[in-house]
């Protein structure tokens, strides 16, 4: 584990891999009993982080699978054991493969939530075996790291901001507001008002999405939440659409 932390401290680019972070938008009461709109900020170690401690680790077999591919949920199970503790864990993963509509994922986007899915799982079973502190060491060592990296080029500190920025519009083909929303951002809606803290969130956002821990839509463009429903063909005509 310590090698691992040398090498986030190291590197230039590892250590913006070792957390994601996904936005909740969740209804509370204000003092007043209204009800508002409040984000919550749900972070944690990324599949990124889990396959670099178990290269270093020593002694674990670890794997993953699809489990089951139903019409409107894939499950995936990962597998880690500790070989030299006896120690293993069984992890199972269940990812939706239909749209907001309630349409079925075309078969190459049910695979690609199956890679999603086994990526997670494994990583979650690899963080099950792992004790925690050890996780908790790479993060800080991490955090450290990225506010080092700002300042040590107090100059370019906008510059790193636009990049980003721009990466997740460009990539994700999102606005300037739905990424304001996603960061809880009041003042402003572009990136001239986006401040430290949400410079490393929207960093941790864009790592979740390619780690498969989220979607761009889920975190930019969320919908109140629906209930569960039978998949449906979109070339189904006798089916009422919602």
């Amino acid at each position: 584990a310590r090698t691992v932390v040398e090498l986030i401290k190291s590197s230039e680019t590892f250590f913006e891999k070792v957390q994601y972070a996904i936005p909740r938008r969740a209804t509370e009461k204000d003092g007043k009993g209204n009800e508002v709109t409040v984000n919550k900020i749900i972070q944690g170690p990324t599949v990124y982080l889990a396959k670099a401690i178990a290269s270093e680790w020593s002694n674990l077999r670890c794997d993953s699978y699809v489990d089951q591919v139903g019409d409107t949920h894939v499950s995936c199970v990962g597998v880690c054991w500790d070989l030299e503790k006896n120690l293993g864990y069984k992890v199972c993963v269940v990812k939706s493969i239909t749209t907001k509509q309630g349409y079925r994922f075309s078969n190459d986007m049910v695979t690609l939530t199956q890679m999603s899915g086994m990526a997670v799982a494994l990583r979650n079973a690899i963080l099950s075996v792992i004790p925690t502190h050890v996780v908790d060491d790479c993060i800080l060592a991490a955090n450290e790291k990225a506010r080092e990296a700002l300042e040590k080029s107090p100059t370019a500190r906008h510059t790193k901001y636009s990049q980003v920025w721009k990466k997740v519009v460009d990539r994700y083909k999102v606005t300037d507001q739905e990424i304001a929303t996603a960061l809880g951002m009041t003042e402003g809606c572009t990136v001239d008002f986006m401040s430290e803290d949400q410079y490393f969130m929207l960093v941790k956002f864009s790592i979740a999405i390619e780690s498969g821990d989220s979607t761009a839509e889920s975190i930019f463009k969320p919908t109140p939440q629906r209930s569960a429903q039978k998949a449906k063909s979109p070339l189904n005509f006798s089916d009422p659409e919602e």
